[in-house]
C-alpha cells in the first residue's frame, strides 16, 4: 500500500478557509469544494459545495448560525441537510437553517437516521439508502455503537466518508448506547472502503487520542511519528482532519490488529477470533474512557 504525501489546506480563521498550506504527512487535502467550519470547542462542521454551482450541503449542522454566516461569506446557497445521529452537537442548528431558508424564500432537503430523536422535519433513512445530492451519491451505512441508530455517508464519486463520532483520527466514539461488539462490526464495515477515502470525523480529538495511542502501542512507529506532527500542528492552532482511511488503518489503536484491513504490530499478538477481538476492543474503549494524558 502506497503512503501518501498528503496536504493540508489550513486556516487561521473561524471557518476554516484555507490561508496556507501545511506539508503533513497524516492529513489530508481538503478539496476546494469541501469546507471544514469550526464550531464550538472541538466540533467541525461540513460544507460539501456542488462543484458546479454555490449550492451546498451541510453535515451534522450543530450550531446553524455558524454555518449560516460561513455561506454567506462564500457566496453559498445551503440546500440540504445530513444527520449522522440525534446529538445536540450534531443537530441543533437545524432550526436556526430552518428559519434562514425560510425567510428567503427556500427549503431544505433533511436526512438523518430512522430515530424519533432525530429532527422531526428529516427524512429517516436505513443502511443501503442512498441520498441524491445532485451532484453526487451518499450511500448510507448503518454504524451502531456510539448511539443505536448512528449512520454514516460515503460519497463514492469523492470519496468521502462522513462518519460522524464513529470513527475519529486516531480513534473512535465512546459506546453510549450499543455495545463494544456493534461498535466494532460498525469500525470494521468502514474498513472495507477505500484505503484512500477521505475521512471527515466531527471532532478535533486527534492530539488526545494519540497520546493514548502511543500508551497502547509505546514502539509503533507510525503512531509516534502522527502524534509528533499531530502536536506540532496543534501547537500552531492548525486542524489535523480530515484523514485518510489507510492512515487509520496503520495507526489507529481500535483498528489495528482488530478489523481484517488494519496490519498487525509485530510487538502484538495476532488475534484471530472474534470474540477476542471483541474482548480487545472493549477493554482499549475503556481504558481510553478514563485515560488522561
Amino acid at each position: 500500500m502506497n503512503t501518501k504525501q498528503a496536504i493540508l489546506n489550513t486556516s487561521r480563521d473561524r471557518f476554516g478557509a484555507p490561508s496556507e498550506q501545511v506539508n503533513a504527512q497524516f492529513v489530508a487535502r481538503l478539496p476546494a469544494h469541501l469546507h471544514r467550519i469550526k464550531a464550538f470547542e472541538d466540533n467541525y462542521l461540513w460544507m460539501l459545495q456542488d462543484p458546479g454551482s454555490n449550492l451546498c450541503w451541510v453535515v451534522d449542522p450543530g450550531d446553524g448560525k455558524v454555518l449560516i454566516e460561513a455561506a454567506a461569506s462564500r457566496g453559498l446557497q445551503i440546500v440540504g441537510v445530513l444527520l449522522t445521529h440525534h446529538h445536540a452537537d450534531h443537530q441543533g442548528g437545524v432550526d436556526d437553517l430552518l428559519q434562514w431558508a425560510s425567510l428567503r424564500g427556500q427549503s431544505l432537503s433533511i436526512y438523518g437516521p430512522s430515530d424519533e430523536r432525530i429532527h422531526p422535519q428529516a427524512k429517516g433513512l436505513a443502511d443501503g439508502d442512498r441520498v441524491d445530492l445532485g451532484f453526487a451519491q451518499a450511500q448510507v451505512i448503518s454504524v451502531p455503537g456510539h448511539t443505536r441508530s448512528h449512520i454514516a455517508y460515503f460519497l463514492a464519486e469523492e470519496n468521502m466518508l462522513f462518519c460522524g463520532d464513529c470513527l475519529f483520527a486516531a480513534g473512535c466514539g465512546r459506546v453510549f448506547e450499543g455495545n463494544p461488539a456493534q461498535m466494532l462490526d460498525s469500525l470494521a464495515k468502514l474498513c472495507t472502503l477505500p484505503a484512500d477515502s477521505l475521512v471527515c470525523c466531527a471532532h478535533e480529538y486527534t492530539l488526545s487520542n494519540l497520546r493514548f495511542a502511543k500508551a497502547a502501542h509505546p514502539d509503533h512507529v507510525g503512531i509516534n511519528a502522527r502524534l509528533s506532527e499531530a502536536e506540532s500542528m496543534r501547537d500552531r492552532d492548525l486542524s489535523t482532519v480530515p484523514s485518510l482511511l489507510m492512515h487509520e488503518l496503520q495507526t489507529n489503536p481500535f483498528l489495528l490488529g482488530l478489523v481484517d484491513q488494519a496490519p498487525i504490530h509485530p510487538a502484538e499478538p495476532n488475534i484471530a477470533n472474534k470474540a477476542d477481538r471483541i474482548a480487545r476492543f472493549a477493554e482499549l474503549r475503556a481504558w481510553k474512557n478514563e485515560f488522561r494524558a
